[in-house]
């Protein structure tokens, strides 16, 4: 058996590498996920065929190139421990790809994620792009009221798109980080606009805002030729205290505010209406069921893929309250820890807290947290970053 296992190492170690093993699974998952999330058709078999075959490429990739110290692999064991209580409890897998995917991204170049993630989603958001324009796939046109008519262009909703480009440019400003020039900045405004006319997402715009805004401050700053109080020390030290705590510190106020929330408290109904009833949603399902520690059944409704809205709709969209909920209390904490040690590890790389307190601030009100497809950042836990000790 041992002469066996050995002789397979053996044919792996020579036939591919670490690296080609871990993107053959990123690639084929991310490219299926990205897929899903638009209008163009999917066969059922087929995207059972790539989850598999990701879980092929990247559980290769573990056995047989990963060592860890004797805490390493304890962490491993405990993490995919937990993906199995949950599903036993809840029938979820989505804990499972995510640690799956985080497990996976050791010693891999976290720039080197984050461009190959660009490349598909922004091929795939194209492709659906075009193929809805042509009238080769259904653009969903929805009229609202209050904001007009709001147009997917080939996603499943409207938001899904928006959301999309806020990842889609964060990773990109993340990458560019000291080299970003006023173009992009002036860029990014171009398609924050267009996104907001055709399809009135306020949650994504704004978060576009904020991209600008805070990088385009901290570039100001590293470039002014007099600093005589210090301006870009003081910055960069409120950084690395934000963005360690901004996560939890987010995930803490989106559970005050929900469980808070009455219809006789004016300001908090106002906050709701601004925010889409993301408040009453939380509050009604927080009343439904009980926070457990390995999750349960939570049947969702969404208005994604078609364009009459359900009667039944009932989706909690906040990040936060959706995790503790579906996938129980320990998986949300699980979570929360992972970002943080994130935040410290890279608390030299100061674009990195950007984005992390971007995301944290995002989800609030979008649930896109743990969906790769959108949300890539989770992956330097264990992958390298370049930025780490500059």
């Amino acid at each position: 058996m041992e002469l066996k296992l050995n002789s397979l190492k053996r044919k792996i170690y020579t036939n591919c590498s670490s690296e080609e093993l871990f993107f053959s699974g990123f690639i084929i998952f991310l490219g299926r996920g990205m897929w899903e999330t638009t209008m163009l058709p999917l066969n059922s078999l087929v995207s059972q065929l790539c989850l598999l075959l990701s879980i092929l490429f990247i559980c290769l990739k573990i056995v047989f190139f990963d060592t860890y110290s004797v805490s390493g692999y304890i962490g491993v064991i405990i993490g995919f421990g937990c993906t199995i209580l949950i599903y036993l409890n809840s029938g979820y897998l989505n804990p499972f790809f995510w640690i799956l995917i985080l497990i996976g991204c050791k010693d891999i170049s976290f720039e080197k994620i984050l461009k190959i993630y660009l490349v598909i989603t922004v091929s795939i958001t194209i492709l659906a792009l075009c193929a809805a324009l042509l009238g080769v796939i259904e653009n969903l046109v929805y009229e609202s009221e209050g904001r007009g008519v709001r147009i997917a262009f080939g996603s499943v909703y409207v938001t899904d798109f928006a959301s999309h480009f806020f990842y889609m440019i964060l990773s990109y400003c993340y990458l560019k980080a000291e080299n970003l020039k006023a173009y992009h900045f002036v860029g990014i405004f171009i398609i924050m606009g267009l996104i907001y006319y055709f399809c009135k997402t306020r949650l994504d715009c704004v978060s576009m805002i904020l991209i600008v805004f805070i990088f385009g401050i901290n570039l100001w700053l590293q470039r002014i030729l007099y600093d005589g109080k210090g301006l870009l020390i003081k910055w960069q030290k409120l950084w690395k205290w934000l963005g360690l705590v901004s996560m939890p510190l987010f995930a803490i106020i989106s559970f005050i505010a929900t469980i808070f929330y009455h219809e006789e408290n004016r300001f908090m109904v106002i906050l709701d209406k601004i925010i889409s009833g993301r408040l009453s949603l939380g509050k009604s399902a927080l009343d439904m069921y009980l926070i457990k520690l390995w999750g349960q059944p939570v049947e969702m409704v969404g208005a994604g893929g078609k364009i009459q809205w359900p009667f039944n709709y009932f989706f909690i969209d906040c990040s936060y309250i959706h995790i503790s909920l579906r996938y129980g209390l320990v998986f949300l904490l699980v979570v929360l820890i992972i970002y943080t040690l994130c935040c410290y590890k890279c608390k030299h790389d100061i674009y990195f807290l950007f984005a992390v307190m971007l995301v944290s601030l995002n989800c609030i009100i979008a649930h896109h947290i743990l969906d790769i497809a959108y949300n890539p950042f989770a992956s330097v836990f264990l992958a390298y970053n370049i930025r780490e000790n500059n």
